[in-house]
């Protein structure tokens, strides 16, 4: 009989090491000499309220849920900690994710309305996005001289041209700045920069008066020219 005394003890008179019956229980009980002390897994605020909690579930329908089990051995225990919460997936599916390029036709300009610009999406999803585009034209000092808003809806992979027919900006260095939002407010931001060349324009009056004032200066110099070689012409005589 003597070799069963430390099994009745351990079963009967020290009921605190009777074994768990749930896995929270099991976490809870890792340190089988203290039935308080509570696995690194259990939400830090409930270690000393009597309380052992699993890890949350993961979220399903805006909800997540997580098992609470109470301990009799423990003083001081407070209510129940909360088992659901509310939560919220945001969405990273391929189908929402673009590969997004901005691509500026030529980026020296004889004017600045010739100014074309091509957007390519490319999407490795079938589900038709919505993305809202804003185009901003910034000078040299960085000051914004121009914007547009756009949007269009892309699906698996799309090309957007882009042109600037009514722009009217003057010669000089300038930034394309597009931003692109869509999804789950993803933003992105895209530059580019051109240039729009110094171009002396006029109308057809003002090109007549300048074909005009050359052939006056190639008559007046041909006079000049004329006038000294008759001068030449008399000394020579002379002599």
């Amino acid at each position: 009989m003597k070799k069963f005394i430390p099994f009745l003890c351990i079963t009967v008179l020290c009921g605190v090491f009777t074994m768990p019956t749930n896995s929270a229980q099991v976490k809870a009980y890792s340190e089988i000499t203290n039935p308080c002390s509570f696995d690194k897994d259990y939400d830090v605020a409930e270690l000393n309220a009597g309380w052992a909690c699993s890890v949350w579930s993961k979220c399903s329908n805006e909800k997540q849920t997580r098992e609470c089990d109470k301990y009799k051995d423990c003083e001081n225990t407070s209510g129940k900690p909360k088992t659901e919460r509310v939560c919220k997936i945001i969405s990273n599916s391929p189908e929402q994710l673009f590969d997004i390029f901005l691509i500026i036709e030529n980026a020296l300009l004889n004017k600045s309305s010739d100014l074309v610009a091509r957007i390519q999406f490319v999407s490795f999803g079938t589900v038709p996005t919505l993305v809202n585009m804003v185009y901003q034209i910034e000078d040299a000092s960085g000051r914004e001289v121009y914007t547009e808003k756009d949007e269009v809806t892309v699906e698996t992979e799309q090309l957007v041209t882009k042109d600037f027919k009514n722009l009217n900006i003057g010669s000089g260095k300038y930034t394309l700045v597009l931003t692109t939002t869509y999804g789950d407010n993803v933003q992105d931001k895209f530059r580019q920069v051109f240039e729009v060349k110094t171009v002396i324009q006029g109308n057809g009056t003002t090109m007549w008066i300048l074909i005009v004032l050359g052939l006056v200066v190639v008559g007046i110099g041909g006079l000049v020219v004329y006038i000294l070689r008759k001068r030449k012409m008399k000394i020579d005589t002379v002599i």
